[in-house]
This record gives C-alpha cells, sequence and structure tokens, in this order.
C-alpha cells in the first residue's frame, strides 16, 4: 500500500473560494513539512474559478469523483507468488518466512491460475494421514532433487510429473522384493541408504527413482546399469528417514492449490470486497487486472489496517455537501465560515471556523500565523477567493478582517484587489452561453435539516437583462430537481452585482414555498433587495420557514 495521502477538499459543486483556499492550504501544509498532501476537488469548475485558474496560470487541482475506500488502498502491492511447478517446500518456507496467509500461482505471463492457502496445505497433509495414500505423491525428479538439495547421477527426464509411491529399503531382501510388486516399476521411488543388495534390486525392478541416502555414492557398475533401466539416480545428503519426508514436500503446488476463480479489482470498493473475503475459505484474495495479471492481495487483516486517504475539508462542515464517501475516511482538520452542520468526529481534530466572508481569509491569516509568507500566485488565489465570496467586500458577510487579509495579499502580489474583481465578475458574470444545468449547479449546495432536504444555488451577474429570456427554463429545471431528486425546496438565487440585490427563482413542497414573504415578481420569482449573502440572509430565513 502506497503512503497515506491527505486531500484538501472543498463542497461539491465548488466556487471559487472553495477551489482557492483548498489550493493554498494544501501548499501551506507542504511549506509546514507535511508530505502527501493534495489539493483536490468534488466537482467541475465553474466559469469563473477557471478565469481565475487561468489568470494566475495555476493548474485544476484534482477532481475526486468519490472517497471510497477501494481495494487498492489497502491491498499489499509486493506480492511473492509461485509458479505451478514449485515445490510445497518452498511454499511451507515462503509462508513461514513472510508470515503469510495466501500465495497467488501465476503462469509465466505471470496471470493468475489458482491460489495457495495454509488451508490448501493442511488438506494435502490430512491427505497423507488417510488409509492406503500414506505413501504416495504426485511429484518429478527436478522437483525431488530440489527439497532434498540432492546430487543427480542420473536423470533422463527430470522435469516430467509423475505419480509415485515412496519405497523405503529398510527390510531385508526378500521383503523387500516382495513389496515391490504391490507396485507399477515407473510409479515407484525407492529411499535407501549403502544397502547394495536393495539398490540392485531397485535398479533391476527399474523403478522411477532411486534415492541414495546419507550423501553416499553409487558403485559404478549400479550406475551404468541403472542409465540402461533408465533409473532416476540422486545421492540425497539426509539420512533415510528425513529424506523420505523431505520427499512428500516436493509436490508441485498446483496440485494443492485452490483452482477458486475468487478475485479482486484494485478499484473495487472496499466494503464489497470486504464482504467476500469475509465469506470466503481463505484469508484473502488476489487482486488482478482485466488481464487476470496479479497486481496484488488483500488478506482480512488487510481490511484492518488504517485507510489509505484522509481529508482536510475547506469551506464547508456539511455531511451532506461534502464528497461522497467521506464517511469512510478520516477526517482529520475543518476550516470553514459557515453554519455548523457537521456530524460527530471519533476523535478530535482540529477545526477552525469563523464569521468571515470567505475560506480564503481563514487560509491566509494561517499563513500569517505560521509567519509564512505566500508565493504571488497563491497569493493571487486568496485575493480572489475572497473577492468571490464577499462580492468584492458588498456582502454581509464581509468582515473587517476579510479586507485586512486582502489589502496585506494585495501588498505581496502587487495587485489592486478592486481591478482585479471587476475584471473576474466583468468576464464570468454573463449568463449567455452558459447552458441552464451550469447555471443552477454551478453553485449548488444541499441541506439536510432533520427529514428536509433543501437545495440553493447562487449565482453572480453584472445586470439582470439576461434574465428574462431563460427564467422559465430555470424554473423548469428547479421543478425537475425537485423530483428527481427529492427536494422540499430548491432555489436560484442571482445576485446582481450592480444593484446590490438578487432574484430568487424557486420550487419545491407548496407548504414550504407558501410561506416565502419576499415581494413576488411573478409565480416562484421573488425580488431580493439588499440580500447578496446565501449565508448569512437568505438561509437563516429558508430555515425559519421550513420550521427549523
Amino acid at each position: 500500500m502506497s503512503h497515506r495521502i491527505t486531500y484538501v477538499i472543498g463542497h461539491k459543486n465548488p466556487d471559487t473560494d472553495s477551489i482557492c483556499s483548498a489550493i493554498a492550504y494544501a501548499r501551506l501544509k507542504r511549506a509546514m513539512g507535511e508530505e502527501n498532501v493534495v489539493a483536490a476537488r468534488a466537482g467541475n469548475l465553474n466559469a469563473q474559478t477557471e478565469f481565475v485558474l487561468e489568470h494566475f496560470q495555476q493548474q485544476s487541482p484534482q477532481y475526486l469523483p468519490d472517497i471510497y475506500l477501494r481495494v487498492k488502498d489497502v491491498m499489499t502491492s509486493d506480492v511473492i507468488t509461485l509458479n505451478a511447478s514449485d515445490t510445497l517446500n518452498k511454499a511451507f518456507r515462503l509462508f513461514k518466512n513472510y508470515n503469510l496467509k495466501l500465495l497467488p500461482l501465476v503462469d509465466p505471463g505471470k496471470r493468475l491460475i489458482g491460489t495457495l492457502s495454509l488451508l490448501d496445505l493442511s488438506k494435502i497433509q490430512m491427505e497423507r494421514l488417510g488409509p492406503g495414500r500414506s505413501h504416495m505423491l504426485f511429484t518429478s525428479v527436478k522437483n525431488i532433487h530440489e527439497v532434498l538439495g540432492a546430487r543427480i547421477l542420473n536423470a533422463p527426464m527430470p522435469e516430467k510429473e509423475f505419480s509415485g509411491f515412496v519405497v523405503v529399503g529398510a527390510m531385508t531382501e526378500k521383503s523387500f522384493k516382495k513389496r515391490l510388486q504391490e507396485f507399477v516399476p515407473a510409479s515407484t521411488i525407492v529411499v535407501v541408504g549403502d544397502r547394495y543388495e536393495i539398490q540392485k534390486i531397485a535398479i533391476d525392478f527399474k523403478v522411477r527413482c532411486l534415492i541414495v541416502t546419507g550423501g553416499k555414492g553409487l558403485a559404478e557398475e549400479f550406475l551404468k546399469l541403472a542409465r540402461e533401466n533408465e533409473v532416476n539416480v540422486l545421492v540425497s545428503p539426509h539420512d533415510t528417514a528425513q529424506s523420505s519426508n523431505l520427499i512428500f514436500t516436493s509436490i508441485p503446488v498446483h496440485y494443492a492449490a485452490s483452482k477458486s476463480r475468487e478475485t479482486l479489482s484494485e478499484d473495487e470498493l472496499l466494503i464489497e470486497a470486504r464482504e467476500k473475503i469475509l465469506h470466503s475459505e481463505n484469508q484473502g484474495m488476489p487482486v488482478v487486472n482485466h488481464q487476470r495479471r496479479v497486481l496484488g492481495i488483500v488478506t482480512r487483516s488487510d481490511l484492518l489496517k488504517p485507510p489509505g486517504k484522509q481529508l482536510i475539508l475547506v469551506d464547508h462542515n456539511e455531511m451532506a455537501q461534502t464528497i461522497d464517501g467521506a464517511e469512510e475516511v478520516e477526517i482529520i482538520e475543518i476550516i470553514d465560515h459557515h453554519r455548523l452542520g457537521n456530524g460527530p468526529t471519533m476523535k478530535p481534530i482540529l477545526f477552525i471556523n469563523e464569521p468571515l466572508g470567505s475560506t480564503s481569509t481563514l487560509v491566509a491569516e494561517l499563513y500569517q500565523k505560521n509567519n509564512i509568507t505566500p508565493e504571488k500566485t497563491v497569493a493571487g488565489l486568496l485575493i480572489a477567493g475572497i473577492i468571490s465570496d464577499t462580492i468584492l467586500l458588498k456582502s454581509p458577510t464581509s468582515t473587517e478582517k476579510d479586507e485586512q487579509m486582502l489589502k496585506w495579499l494585495s501588498e505581496i502580489t502587487g495587485l489592486n484587489y478592486i481591478e482585479l474583481g471587476m475584471e473576474i465578475f466583468n468576464a464570468t458574470s454573463s449568463l449567455s452561453g452558459r447552458s441552464i444545468e451550469e447555471i443552477v449547479e454551478g453553485d449548488f449546495k444541499d441541506y439536510l435539516v432533520g427529514d428536509t432536504k433543501i437545495g440553493i444555488s447562487q449565482v453572480e451577474v453584472v445586470g439582470l437583462e439576461e434574465l428574462d429570456s431563460i427564467k422559465d427554463d430555470i424554473l423548469e429545471y428547479l421543478e425537475k430537481l425537485v423530483k428527481n431528486r427529492k427536494y422540499s425546496l430548491v432555489a436560484l438565487m442571482v445576485t446582481d452585482i450592480l444593484t446590490e440585490g438578487s432574484i430568487l427563482l424557486f420550487q419545491g413542497d407548496r407548504g414550504i414555498t407558501g410561506r416565502i414573504r419576499y415581494p413576488l415578481m411573478e409565480p416562484n420569482i421573488a425580488e431580493l433587495k439588499g440580500i447578496l449573502s446565501r449565508k448569512k440572509q437568505l438561509l437563516p430565513y429558508i430555515l425559519e420557514i421550513v420550521g427549523v
């Protein structure tokens, strides 16, 4: 698994303040020595934010459709694998030395062909204890040579696998000859020390393999006869008892492995993978790509690992507004200037929340408190975030601290923030050229109040002339949102920077919309004189009429 990464992220449908504060705070954290801190976004950029990023030549933060934990977040990538012909002896050593629970079997192309678990090894050991099978195995001369560390004297076809029986030559010659009659020569492995008569009988019987133990050699005449009879001859450095036991670990792993096709993909949701693993008889599952090449492995103990991702929330604290899947990862900080709507956390976190006009103001102040001067481009982004959220300090949410931070950041950049603000609003406040979806969804926020679901969007314009031609289309779109997403109320607040007022278009439950007492210009369209702030002016009123 990769090192833990921290995403600094704003709300869904991010606005300029959300994006700029995320970029700036991630830069601050890295400047303070924290590694793997990355700015991210939970939605598409609006036209204003795109203009700001292009103006300051900054890349858009990484887009995250969700933060749900996936298999790749907990899997072990450095996977130890086995080839089908590898021995159980090798598997035993790998399990022991690396404390493994599962070993994938792969073909020469590294494609998965099976898995070997400790349970599989137990099963094959149990088979050895069954009646009539205690001396039977499936192996090859090559594998026997490997597990014994033997010296090969004769091996015509060492890699050919065969099933056979192990016969220990610890008996009289007469008994041994009688014992051999019970087996097929080509399936017989004889293990014997320096008992020359037994060695000769085995070679004459044309057994598949003769293992001479104790490091003893074979008489030259016996070796010549073995070659003529195509008898494989190996010299084991171990005694007869130990050699016999080791031979049973020469079985190829594919003989014992599970042929289960159960696998995981690296992008699979961890919650789904967890169910698969917990209901599997194995302790884990391999992770493969579409070609079945092994990418990693996930065991039950991996499911207990801390998540490889964590979040810092900026410009919001309500779970209804944050990235999908946030409940599965650790939220370690929140930097915000909105009402409290967050759920409980498992442990104390850094939570900075002040009634200011912009989260970018809070981030700028954190630069000051840590005696770090932001780069000019970062300072420019923070100016844009404050300008956008305070509507050039005209919003009633604006504070003296917002203005102080604007002046400090302007000194760093050499920019006139009033001129920059007018440039931003003039370039991006036109409704023409934007789809109804972009207008409504661009800065859309969800609010959950008990069982009541509310959605309020806001768009800033320089003059209201363009609204008249699209107001009916907007109302139709809002009505679809109410029906399709089960809102009790959906509203779009069109804020005119020039007149310092807004127009509210709304749809929803008549029991709620009927309580709206703003002057109606026409059905479902109200005039909001002097109202610029969704957060400080409109939202408290809406919450009041829904009964909060």
